[in-house]
Parts: structure tokens; sequence; C-alpha cells
């Protein structure tokens, strides 16, 4: 057995003690169960903290163990899929890089700083043995020219799932129905982009934006 086994058989029977201390505190009023539940539970507290600390370190070295099959003289690696909430900078030493332009044609604005200070999605997760993502999401402001720019923890050895998508509303022509006349009115932009991303290396996400809906008046031409 080792030491993350161990640890774990411990937490389970502390808690199964506390539990069914407390529970008959709860219902048959035992005031000595519930100072052993108490006791319980102040040992439960440097126990589940040794087992974050295990995890996050599992998670680092770690979260891909190469393993180097001698005899046929080929390697095996074997890897772990991670919690997106646990994909982040603090937790994972190798970064991928997201990086890339917000880009639209607005009417009456100069298209080159049109993108400045919008918000950019960023969903990143893993595929589970079904191809099953769980997005975890990060949000950043464009820059100058639209540009935006991000860094993600990724497991060593593995691939992120990444989209990345921005809306912006402002103005632009539509035709109404059955008419050739041109109005001007709000107008939603949109663009998405999605890539499978190697941990360790930059991915550059074009979001060209594109009206996705005309919203000023009713009849408009939907795009």
């Amino acid at each position: 057995m080792n030491i993350m086994e161990e640890l774990l058989k411990q937490i389970k029977k502390a808690a199964e003690s506390m539990l069914r201390d407390a529970t008959a505190q709860e219902k048959k009023g035992n005031k000595a169960a519930g100072l052993r539940a108490r006791k319980a539970s102040l040992a439960l507290e440097p126990m589940l903290k040794e087992f974050r600390k295990m995890s996050i370190a599992k998670m680092k070295g770690l979260a891909c163990l190469l393993v180097v099959v001698s005899l046929a003289g080929t390697a095996c690696v074997s890897c772990e899929n991670v919690d997106p909430t646990d994909l982040t900078e603090a937790n994972l030493p190798v970064k991928s890089i997201v990086c890339g332009h917000v880009r639209f044609v607005p009417t009456g604005k100069d298209p080159v700083n049109a993108g400045v200070g919008l918000d950019v999605n960023i969903f990143y997760g893993q595929k589970d043995d079904k191809g099953n993502v769980e997005y975890a999401l990060k949000t950043v402001k464009t820059l100058q020219y639209g540009y935006f720019e991000t860094t993600i923890g990724c497991p060593v050895g593995q691939n992120l799932e990444i989209k990345v998508e921005c809306t912006a509303m402002s103005q632009a022509e539509a035709s109404k129905t059955g008419s050739s006349d041109k109005h001007t009115g709000n107008t939603y932009f949109h663009a998405e982009v999605a890539k499978s991303v190697t941990c360790g290396t930059a991915a550059y996400f074009p979001l060209d934006m594109k009206p996705a809906a005309y919203i000023s008046t009713p009849g408009l031409v939907q795009p």
C-alpha cells in the first residue's frame, strides 16, 4: 500500500467514525458521541490538508508519468486527466499560450481600433475517456489592435481542448425583407475558433467577427 492509499484509508476511517458519532448526537442526544465527533473532525483537518498537498504534487509531477520500458526498447506514457479548475499557472508548471486578434468592421468606426477593450472568453479542458470535455472559463480583455494573450496551466504530455469566442454590439448595415434598401442599426458581431493545443506550445486564434444578429428593428434579413 502506497502513502496516498494509506492516507485515504485513515481519512475514510476518521470520517466514518465522525459521522457515526455525529448521527448519534443528532438523533439520540448522546453528548459523549457529540464530543467524539468533534474530536474526529479535528483529526480530519490535518489529514485533508495532507491529501490536498499530495494531490497537487502528483499533478505537478506528476500529472504525467513517463515510464521507459527498456526490454522492448519502447516508451510508455501514462497520463491522468486533470480537473479543469486545476488547470492554472499556480498548480501546473508547464504553460500553453493562447493568443490572437479580434477583428471586425462596424459601420462608422475605425476597424483598426474597433476590437479594443472587448471581452474574450477562453474555454479550456481535457477530453475524458468518452471524448467529452468539461470546460473551465477564463476571460481576458483585448489590447491595442484587438490583440489578446494569456497562459493556461497544462499537464505535461497532454492536449487541451480550447474554444475562444468574442461577441460585441456595434452598428452595421442590413437589408429589410423584400427590399434592397439598407438600414444601419444595432448588430451583434460574433466569432468562435476551437483548437486542440499541445501542452507547452502556443496557439493563435484569429477571431474575425461577422454579424450574427441584427436587432435594431424587426423585419431585417438576418445573417
